[in-house]
């Protein structure tokens, strides 16, 4: 195995395995506050949505690693493998909202590298908005897959999600301010610098963590969603941390929804 493709299975594992485990552990931790019974076959299926999305970038966009260590037969072969695997599952388990949903993903996800990307040097904070809310409607499909019942309070926790997911996007962007302001990119770190997109992150975990405590409170969200304040608590923690010791890794945020589903069930076995 030459260096190249060691460096290229490197950064898929760290870059975009990591990362896509966000997406199942998400769901399987809302199955839990709904009573939602999730599937085995959703699971496989939310998971390679996100890198599916991942695969267009590294396909199109010549800026990615990816496509430097492995030729764009490779990578496109790994992406239409993705995709027929994906459209399998919705065939066999899924319903045509599904399919719908799945399609305005893979579209949004094949434009952003030659369409939507051009807006993040002229619209402050595009890039942020766009990536997070790629990921909650891909958090949609837990509720669609399972023709699950879109109420107030499978609202306002998707809303909480794409705070929570606004906070993951920015945090990301702050060990690439300098270079992301070489290419014009006009991300909320680069618009507000590191000390400036810390209070901005501080503001939006307030933000969640209000939106979700009032939920709670008026008993939109089950009471047994709780103890994902404590994954709050640790983001906020592991944020400070990663200030003081100037280190922005992306497993600080992405582990986030892990932490999420193991607090969910310790309290629940308590």
């Amino acid at each position: 195995m030459t260096i190249k493709i060691k460096n290229a299975i490197n950064v898929f594992l760290k870059s975009v395995f990591f990362t896509s485990l966000c997406a199942p552990f998400t769901a399987v931790s809302i199955s839990l506050i709904f009573k939602i019974p999730i599937t085995l076959d959703f699971l496989v299926f939310i998971f390679f949505v996100p890198i599916i999305i991942y695969c267009f970038d590294f396909f199109l966009d010549e800026e990615f690693l990816f496509k430097k260590n492995l030729t764009k037969i490779s990578s496109l072969a790994l992406l239409f493998a993705l995709i027929i695997l994906e459209l399998f599952l919705i065939h066999w388990y899924g319903n045509n909202l599904t399919l719908l949903v799945f399609v305005l993903l893979m579209f949004l996800g094949l434009l952003y590298a030659k369409f939507f990307k051009k807006f993040t040097k002229k619209i402050v904070g595009f890039k942020d908005f766009f990536v997070a809310l790629n990921w909650n409607i891909a958090i949609w499909l837990l509720f669609i897959y399972h023709s699950f019942h879109f109420d107030m309070g499978a609202i306002l926790i998707l809303i909480v999600i794409f705070v929570r997911d606004m906070i993951n996007t920015s945090f990301c962007d702050i060990k690439d301010i300098t270079e992301d302001s070489q290419k014009g990119l006009k991300t909320f770190a680069v618009r507000l610098g590191k000390d400036g997109i810390r209070n901005y992150l501080r503001i939006l975990q307030i933000l969640s963590l209000v939106i979700f405590i009032t939920g709670v409170a008026t008993e939109l969200i089950p009471t047994t969603a709780v103890p994902i304040i404590i994954a709050f608590a640790l983001t906020w923690l592991f944020i400070e941390i990663s200030y003081k010791r100037n280190y922005f890794p992306e497993y600080v945020v992405d582990s986030e929804y892990m932490f999420w589903f193991i607090s969910l069930i310790i309290f629940k076995f308590i």
